[in-house]
């Protein structure tokens, strides 16, 4: 079982934190769990665009989501071609969302502030809540948001090393500088990308975050 909780925090009012009662607790269990608090605690989101002006990194789960873009098959570059920008950032590569001169993301309708693609839209958007949040669960999201959008970086990285172009130069440059050695396999790593699609969701949770991060989410339920 996952706990994500209302807390209140000196100086900074209510949020949430998390705890964590059971080892087999996996990512579809976060994604929910977190899903049922904002729909208790927090206030729906339409009309406000607060948060669609900022940086949204991609993970390789949004891959699935963004399949409505296209008909038939469609490789990691592709879908990339159509929605991403690309950062080098201190030797590694960084994938967000497009974003328009104003800084909006491009999914962004500034009319009626909201998200033209909202069951589509990625999973550092569906976790995001404008609530405090406890410092496990910032790391927590920050070890899932990252691991994520590592293992989209080695995919891509296989993708262009048999063959596959973003005929882009700047796109070029820096993935022609990039090491794939510097994204190690993690628990997605083992999945042909058609498998992982029905299966990065019953990814243990334990499995995502250090050994350290996990004794303090992870408690016995006496």
């Amino acid at each position: 079982m996952i706990n994500v909780f209302l807390t209140e925090f000196p100086e900074l009012g209510f949020g949430y934190d998390i705890k964590i009662t059971d080892e087999n607790v996996s990512l579809n269990d976060y994604i929910t769990a977190l899903d049922d608090f904002q729909e208790k605690y927090v206030a729906a989101c339409r009309g406000c665009d607060g948060c669609c002006w900022e940086r949204v990194p991609l993970g390789i789960v949004d891959y699935y989501w963004g399949a409505a873009l296209f008909n038939g098959s469609y490789t990691i570059c592709d879908w990339l071609k159509k929605v991403a920008a690309i950062n080098d950032i201190a030797g590694g590569i960084d994938l967000y969302l497009k974003r328009g001169e104003d800084s909006a993301c491009m999914f962004l309708d500034k009319e009626k502030k909201e998200c033209k693609d909202h069951t589509a839209r990625p999973l550092v958007c569906r976790t995001h809540t404008c609530l405090p949040k406890s410092g496990v669960a910032l790391e927590l999201r920050s070890a899932i948001v990252n691991m994520l959008e590592d293992e989209l970086v080695r995919r891509l990285l296989m993708e262009t090393q048999t063959g596959a172009m973003i005929k882009d130069s700047n796109w070029n440059e820096i993935l022609e500088k990039a090491n794939i050695e510097d994204y190690a396999s993690n628990v997605l790593s083992s999945f042909i990308l058609e498998d992982l699609k029905d299966n990065w969701r019953n990814v243990k949770i334990k499995d995502i975050v250090s050994v350290e991060l996990w004794g303090q989410l992870f408690t016995i339920n006496n």
